[in-house]
């Protein structure tokens, strides 16, 4: 319990730092993008490439992931999802161990989203494209699962060329789906309608190793900078031994 709680604090450390830098950065003059129902509950919707975090510039906040998984280490895997399966597109029930040879990328939506799910997802498509030749595959996981069923999402990831076998598209019990989005990838306020504006990099392990505002351009950059790392056999930060920081 007590390891939880360190993870859980480091997480909400993470996310307010990123909070704060956002609001003391924002230009005045940009023009605000349209987003989701979730914006306005999430404080790890937007966010600054250089995040303040506990261990000052983290890129990709990966060593503050890094160090959430070694308190995790002594847990039981009954207490802390290691995995998940959830329904895909195409009516088949898929174990996040299937996924595993290659790195992907995952993020969460949902097809009614009026704000922005759309950009989101059309960002998603050029990740498609720029990764056609790799073996890195793409992870889009609703948040309305009532709604989205498999012939839904099916529809759906056709209107954005998805391919099949290079974009998933996953579907289930929400609250099932927000305990996967917390304890697989790290990630607070994904409930129903409602999640951060991130893109999640997981490598060919299945083990997370970064998470990226893809609203920001220079995050974007970083996350092909990571994934190049990954495709290239490179160690990441979040792979390696790292102490976190004491709580006072």
């Amino acid at each position: 319990m007590k390891i939880r709680l360190v993870v859980l604090f480091v997480a909400a450390l993470v996310g307010i730092g990123l909070a704060v830098l956002t609001k003391r950065n924002a230009p005045a003059s940009r023009e605000p993008i349209a987003q989701s129902d979730s914006d306005a509950m999430n404080p790890d919707i937007a966010g600054a490439s250089k995040v303040d975090s506990p261990f000052g510039e983290d890129p990709g906040q990966r060593q503050a992931i890094a160090s959430m998984r070694s308190g995790l280490v002594n847990v039981d895997s009954k207490d802390w999802l290691q995995s998940f399966d959830l329904t895909e597109r195409s009516g088949e029930t898929i174990d996040s161990e299937q996924l595993k040879g290659a790195p992907y990328i995952a993020s969460f939506f949902f097809s009614k989203c009026p704000g922005s799910c759309k950009q989101q997802n059309n960002q998603m498509r050029l990740l498609q494209e720029k990764y056609r030749d790799t073996p890195i595959r793409l992870v889009s996981i609703s948040v309305d699962p009532e709604a989205d069923t498999p012939e839904v999402l099916s529809e759906y990831a056709n209107s954005f060329g998805a391919d099949k076998n290079k974009w998933l598209f996953f579907t289930g019990d929400i609250k099932y789906i927000s305990k996967v989005a917390g304890e697989v990838f790290f990630l607070g306020q994904v409930g129903l309608k409602g999640h951060p504006d991130r893109f999640c990099l997981v490598d060919a392990d299945g083990k997370l190793v970064g998470k990226y505002n893809w609203h920001e351009e220079a995050e974007l950059e970083m996350l092909d900078q990571h994934v190049k790392e990954l495709l290239a056999g490179k160690p990441t930060a979040s792979t390696e031994s790292i102490t976190p920081p004491s709580i006072q």
